[in-house]
């Protein structure tokens, strides 16, 4: 994983208002892909599915 210091990429205004809730930790960003549900990639979603 790659960091980022949040003041090379956020307007001031922006990293100001994320301070007053998260000042001096970490916050994960997860990516804009769509997550796959659980089972979908291996198969299981459907073979649970059809078991039932």
């Amino acid at each position: 994983m790659k960091y980022k210091n949040a003041q090379d990429i956020l307007p001031d205004k922006q990293l100001q208002e994320l301070q007053t809730y998260i000042s001096g930790e970490t916050l994960y960003i997860p990516n804009i892909k769509s997550k796959k549900q659980w089972g979908e990639q291996s198969g299981a979603r459907n073979y649970y599915k059809l078991r039932n």
